[in-house]
């Protein structure tokens, strides 16, 4: 199942119908159930219907309809095409989410901002990331897209893109400039750690022909220790992975040989002195524990 990064313009209805629904029937009788019920539902559909009015040229293209997204832009007074929905969504985030090129390109020769950032932190570049769409990326690229924009959790597209085999994707966004060691805000994790974590070897060689830190670490997060030798709480760090760590865990022995060629140091542990040789045997991954 895709992630995306918003969410539907109808997901409030369902908390608000039931709410009603639920009002209304707690004690009443059957009768009285049935009518809260019922107007739960002409609840939802006046919901619904306010949204589509309020927003009509994101309705459209939520539903991939293109003839009426036409239609609204050519209409007189013309439709705003940065209108946006209540979570701030825009008709371009979900045209690019649908992976609808003829639309994306419509919107944008209408001066979509390709720019815009729903409330959820997506933009349309972050979307069209996790889609995966070369054309798309192109066409929101050329129309001054920022290479780099985040998502909520820091993540830019060639973070997303890094964790698939969508080569051609990461060597566009590359090609227009995207920061290869950039880190998102969580973990502090790379495009290249990212590749490494999800065994995606063709991907980890062209970062690493692009410039990526093959040595770099995540952050390092200190935890209480909840069993011990001890008596005492001791602190115990996690993350401080390098992206021949998340190789070795995974036991993608491809990326690990990939890393090490690339001058990667074998021996770098994570903050509990675990190497990758012993993470990758704790791991069982023995082919990758037998080439390091």
């Amino acid at each position: 199942m895709r992630t995306t990064f918003f969410k539907s313009a109808n997901a409030p209805c369902f908390a608000v119908c039931v709410a009603l629904a639920l009002g209304a029937g707690a004690t009443a009788s059957k009768a009285g159930e049935h009518a809260g019920v019922q107007a739960g539902k002409a609840d939802e559909r006046a919901v619904v219907e306010h949204a589509a009015h309020a927003a009509p040229l994101v309705t459209a293209a939520r539903n991939g309809d293109a003839a009426a997204v036409e239609a609204l832009l050519r209409g007189k007074p013309r439709t705003d095409v940065n209108q946006r929905a209540s979570d701030g969504t825009t008709a371009l985030h979900w045209a690019v989410y649908r992976n609808d090129v003829r639309m994306v390109e419509r919107l944008i020769a209408a001066r979509a901002d390709v720019r815009a950032v729903n409330d959820y932190g997506a933009t349309p570049m972050s979307e069209a990331a996790v889609v995966g769409n070369v054309r798309v990326i192109e066409k929101l690229l050329a129309a001054g897209a920022d290479v780099d924009s985040p998502n909520e959790d820091g993540q830019t597209a060639l973070m997303i893109i890094a964790r698939t085999s969508n080569v051609d994707a990461a060597r566009l966004l590359l090609k227009r400039g995207a920061d290869v060691n950039a880190r998102e805000r969580w973990r502090g994790q790379t495009a290249l750690m990212w590749a490494a974590a999800e065994a995606q070897p063709a991907m980890v060689q062209l970062l690493i022909e692009h410039g990526a830190e093959v040595d770099a670490r995540s952050n390092v997060n200190e935890w209480e220790r909840q069993v011990t030798a001890e008596p005492r709480m001791q602190a115990r760090p996690s993350g401080g992975f390098t992206p021949l760590l998340y190789a070795a865990r995974r036991g993608c022995a491809e990326c690990a040989r990939i890393l090490l060629d690339a001058g990667a140091d074998v021996n770098l542990s994570d903050p509990d002195g675990v190497t990758p040789l012993l993470l990758a045997i704790l791991n069982f991954n023995t082919d990758t524990a037998a080439l390091l």
